[in-house]
């Protein structure tokens, strides 16, 4: 289950999971972009959270960047979004969670994007 990080508590817990994360594998940390969308990754069961992702849109990052990343010739920026800050927490790694969370993105975003198009 994911829940939109809109609280400053909610914001803490990302930002921890995070942490811990980036500390555990000597990553490198980049600044928070006040354009992304955050979610924590809730454990259904337990309804607690276990993990976090970020959604950024690709329009704020400098076009260098993304064609180091992407093909950009034939992609419109403005729909594409980039996925980071994705991580969940030891206990849950290695258990096919990965797996069922992105089906669960990628159903509930043709959901969302079907129900836009109907509606116009």
């Amino acid at each position: 289950m994911f829940k939109h990080v809109s609280t400053m508590e909610e914001g803490k817990i990302f930002k921890d999971i995070w942490e811990h994360t980036i500390n555990k594998n000597h990553w490198l940390d980049a600044p928070y972009r006040k354009e992304s969308i955050r979610y924590l990754i809730y454990d259904r069961k337990y309804k607690k959270p276990i993990g976090t992702v970020e959604f950024t849109p690709a329009s704020i990052i400098p076009i260098e960047t993304l064609s180091k990343r992407y093909r950009t010739d034939n992609i419109q920026i403005e729909t594409l979004w980039e996925v980071d800050r994705l991580s969940l927490l030891r206990d849950y790694q290695r258990k096919g969670k990965m797996t069922y969370i992105f089906i669960r993105y990628s159903v509930n975003t043709i959901k969302h994007t079907f129900r836009k198009a109907i509606s116009a």
